[in-house]
């Protein structure tokens, strides 16, 4: 311990004697940990941070795959869930399940507001084995037997920052989606369900009473009774020395004999019981980002470890002789080897330290988003926790130890006789140390290209984001999404309020038009029906077409600008009393009746004896749902012939519109004081965050690690030509006393500098090309030619500025200094 720590102290003079050569060493860990720690506090949120309940690691997630969605899993229907309950004893210990919804919660005095509600078993807390903060949590009675009294459970952080942590809320009647619900118990603190702690849970409600603020589907029983309904989001806990595997198998066989009994409805299904202790995984997509951006993040940090590694090797020839008298005097080899790793681990630990306060920054700025963003009840927390730490010192110091072992064995193994009699003037094992440096440069040259074209991706597949075609224009357009029947209004009510509403927002100063809509582009709402073409014959076994559609105004299009292509729009004619109507977009008319006029044509939905719908008007194919989806059929029903109670208002401003967005949310709040209003804000900002944020995010993410690798790549060509140049001092003395000129000193300089560059060049395109093909899967971009061009050459230029410095120094030695130089 006594000569650890003697080592330690001269590891820090050492550090004091080359300040400058310890800040690079610093500042290159620091910017690699920084990368690291930011991609690894988003990574552990998603995926490693384990629920605060009891026996975490034994919960795992149980549901169908998904077709076509290999990263997904499918809920479970409330009957299956009850034949799993109910024959999978041996392996579990309980299996809970709930299902989402957004909710309207008031208390008296305070006006409604809207929140993310789980549904949930009435097993649910009980499986989980938690605690309430305060009164109590849901009896099984209360989970499931229709009839049941309407009880809630709020969040901690829900009852926390929005009712003050005042425990008297417990055992008030609270209004959810208008109907009087006692409040029985607060969850305990950082309970956030199953889910993972990306999402914002505020309500937990008994699944029993779903029925009675939904649709009439369900309020007639079809909740508790359909096998194919399947919107649980199940989990279970295993029993102690249960495997996943042994659960698997299990679940298999229930499967099995599900499919035997009710083939209709459960044959083909796969079940997947997997691991879940940071909650039931519903982001796969998002965990597959956060893999690709730990790839690119731990690319950085290997640069700067092989960045360290090179100063290394470079300070280890001042020290041969050193480490040779030291040797000579009885030294052993582990202590001198000990010694050389002290001083980069310390240096490590101190970028460590520094590249925790860059990313906690960098967290900050990156995630940082505007109040109306928060509506979709996502928690952008990533708190740093002990893994976040582990993983940040622990990284450096195994790149303390990597970038200082070659030197420290290379110093350990010199030869007492050469150094001595070489006086300092060269350092033994020296070709062999030049290649390893050599290699070293490329390297970092090459991983350097490949992340600045992993960044020209997302700029480039960003901007063709933003120009893409979107069928509609979505500027100077105000949304604003509600639903009145969360505050108990029954048809012909919601039907007024919506009249008035339209009436009163038209008539306000700076708006254009307004159109009501049950949904539209990029709002996420729609659903769809199957649908059965006027005299076409469906073959045995085929099913018919399944289409999205919405329901909408009469100057939905308009308001939108949707080109009418062929027939009418809607009219206020086209209500409940008159023909059923509809309009389909270019791609519905091309799939059921190709080099047809689809005007006139008819067609039912849901079974083919309902009634015929005749198609009046065709528009243009436009973006639904995804901004890079291929065209998708569609149709649009009047709103006068379906009724649907939640609406979304589009509203068009001459001005800007974040400007008109407090006045439509006056109108509506003057007009139903407790009805709680969602995604108020601007079509372009709902496109920015709902599709440009995964590009933006590559942008800020890529494009930062590009700069750092590029940065660090420079340091390091800088260095070894520097070196270099240094090493052939005496050599450029003679060169010059026989007659050399500046110009053939500063050539010879440059060329081994540009040989280590192209090498690193062709090496890293190639690279990239792989990296951004990997990348092209999850962000369904390609990369241009421009791409690697420009990427190329920035990193040409730079590095071409590198070597000209210390080319240019040795072309102004004096020749007499150099030949007496060592």
């Amino acid at each position: 311990m006594d000569t650890l720590w003697q080592d330690i102290k001269y590891a820090v003079r050492m550090m004091a004697k080359t300040p400058g050569l310890s800040a690079i060493v610093v500042l290159t860990m620091a910017l690699g940990i920084a990368a690291t720690t930011v991609i690894f506090s988003v990574t552990n949120t998603l995926m490693l941070r384990p629920m605060p309940v009891p026996h975490a690691s034994r919960f795992v997630a149980v549901g169908f795959q998904q077709q076509g969605n290999p990263l997904g899993m499918g809920g479970l229907s409330y009957v299956e869930w009850r034949d799993y309950q109910s024959q999978s004893g041996e392996v579990f210990a309980s299996l809970i399940g709930d299902m989402e919804r957004l909710s309207a919660f008031g208390l008296e005095g305070r006006p409604a507001e809207q929140v993310l509600s789980h549904y949930v078993t009435g097993n649910f807390f009980s499986g989980l084995s938690i605690k309430p903060a305060l009164g109590r949590l849901f009896a099984s009675s209360e989970g499931e037997k229709m009839g049941a009294p309407r009880t809630a459970v709020l969040s901690y952080a829900f009852w926390k920052s929005h009712l003050g942590g005042d425990p008297s809320v417990v055992g008030q009647q609270a209004l959810v989606n208008g109907k009087p619900t006692e409040i029985v118990g607060i969850a305990p603190e950082g309970f956030h369900g199953i889910e993972p702690s990306l999402i914002d849970v505020q309500l937990y409600l008994p699944l029993s009473i779903v029925a009675e603020d939904e649709l009439p589907s369900y309020q007639s029983g079809n909740l508790f009774t359909s096998r194919v309904s399947r919107e649980l989001a199940v989990g279970g806990m295993l029993k102690p020395g249960v495997s996943v595997a042994q659960a698997q198998s299990m679940a298999r066989l229930i499967q099995a004999r599900l499919a035997s009994e009710y083939s209709k409805d459960e044959k083909g299904l796969v079940i997947e019981v997997i691991s879940a202790s940071s909650g039931v995984p519903d982001f796969g997509i998002l965990r597959l980002i956060a893999a690709l951006f730990a790839g690119l993040s731990g690319m950085v940090l290997l640069l700067a470890c092989m960045n360290v590694a090179n100063v290394l090797l470079a300070r280890a020839t001042t020290r041969e002789q050193e480490m040779a008298i030291r040797s000579a005097m009885g030294a052993s080899r582990a202590r001198m080897v000990r010694q050389m790793l002290t001083e980069p681990v310390l240096l490590a630990q101190l970028g460590a330290a520094a590249g925790m306060l860059v990313a906690q920054w960098a967290l900050a700025a990156i995630f940082s988003f505007p109040d109306w963003a928060m509506q979709s009840f996502v928690n952008l927390k990533f708190e740093f926790d002990w893994r976040v730490f582990v993983m940040a010192f622990g990284s450096a110091t195994l790149c303390g130890i990597a970038a200082g072992m070659w030197p420290a064995l290379r110093v350990g193994r010199a030869n007492l006789s050469l150094v001595l009699h070489a006086g300092g003037r060269s350092d033994s094992g020296g070709a062999e140390r030049h290649r390893l440096r050599n290699i070293l440069v490329v390297a970092q040259v090459a991983g350097s290209l490949a992340l600045l074209i992993a960044a020209g991706f997302f700029v480039q597949t960003l901007r063709r984001a933003q120009h893409a075609y979107l069928g509609f224009d979505p500027t100077h357009l105000v949304v604003c999404t509600m639903d009145p029947q969360m505050i108990g209004y029954d048809r012909t009510r919601t039907t007024q309020f919506y009249q008035e509403l339209n009436s009163r927002i038209a008539a306000l100063p700076g708006v254009q038009s307004a159109s009501l809509s049950f949904g539209g582009p990029f709002i996420g709402l729609e659903y769809s029906a199957n649908v059965y073409p006027e005299n076409r014959v469906i073959p045995p076994g085929q099913q018919p077409p399944l289409i999205f559609h919405n329901v909408v105004d009469s100057d939905y299009f308009s308001n939108l600008r949707i080109p009418l292509l062929q027939g009418r729009a809607f009219t206020e004619f086209d209500d409940d009393h008159a023909p059923l109507v509809a309009i389909v977009n270019q791609t519905m008319a091309r799939q059921l009746w190709p080099g047809e006029n689809p005007v006139g044509k008819r067609f039912r939905t849901e079974t083919d004896t309902n009634p015929l719908i005749e198609v009046v008007g065709l528009v243009g194919d436009g973006k639904y749902q995804n901004i890079w989806e291929e065209p998708q059929p569609w149709f649009y029903i009047p709103s006068h012939q379906e009724f649907q109670p939640f609406r979304a208002i589009m509203v068009r401003s001459a001005a800007p519109p974040e400007s008109l967005i407090p006045e439509v949310e006056g109108e509506i709040r003057s007009l139903a004081p407790g009805l709680p209003v969602r995604n108020s804000a601007t079509m372009e900002q709902i496109l920015d965050l709902s599709q440009l944020f995964n590009f933006r995010l590559g942008v800020y993410l890529a494009g930062g690690a590009g700069l750092l690798g590029l940065f660090i790549a420079v340091v390091g060509v800088y260095g070894v030509v520097s070196y270099a140049a240094t090493q052939r001092t005496r050599e450029v003395g003679i060169r010059m006393a026989l007659g050399a000129t500046p110009a053939n000193v500063l050539k010879l300089i440059l060329r081994q500098g540009l040989r280590l560059i192209a090498a690193g060049l062709v090496t890293g395109v190639i690279l990239g090309w792989l990296l951004t093909r990997a990348i092209g899967h999850i962000f369904h971009g390609d990369t241009g030619v421009s791409v690697f061009f420009i990427a190329a050459t920035l990193l040409s230029a730079v590095a071409l500025a590198a070597c000209y410095v210390p080319a240019r120094r040795a072309t102004r030695v004096d020749p007499m200094i150099a030949l007496r130089y060592e």
